[in-house]
């Protein structure tokens, strides 16, 4: 599960066979969408699977704690993190390892992140 976060609060990744985008230029919503393959491999969004509602990436923890790795020297990629344990949308704890990216002038571009399911304690 990789997903990707961006400073405008959209959201895209990929999850098994499902793809999750959230875009300023829709409603703001969550949507899940099925995927199909076509004969060259290709992987697409086919309909919408469910709407999960408002969703902002810019205020999950994951996100914020991306964000805040900091970036190595002279580069576009930032330090590699491990969040705190917190409760998903699906009711699930999860932790995520993130990554913030950069762009060529080191200006903060977005997060990305992969998510770990952790027992309940």
């Amino acid at each position: 599960m990789l997903h990707a976060g961006w400073p405008n609060g959209d959201i895209s990744g990929v999850e098994n066979d499902t793809i999750f985008a959230r875009h300023t230029s829709s409603d703001s919503s969550l949507w899940i969408y099925n995927t199909t393959t076509d004969s060259n491999g290709a992987v697409s969004r086919s309909h919408v699977v469910a709407d999960r509602g408002s969703f902002t990436a810019t205020s999950q923890p994951w996100y914020t704690a991306g964000k805040a790795c900091g970036r190595y020297n002279n580069s576009r990629w930032g330090y590699t993190c491990i969040t705190e344990r917190y409760l998903d949308y699906n009711g699930v704890y999860i932790v995520s390892i993130v990554q913030p990216f950069f762009a060529p002038n080191y200006e903060f571009v977005g997060v990305y992140r992969r998510l770990m399911s952790v027992p309940t304690i």
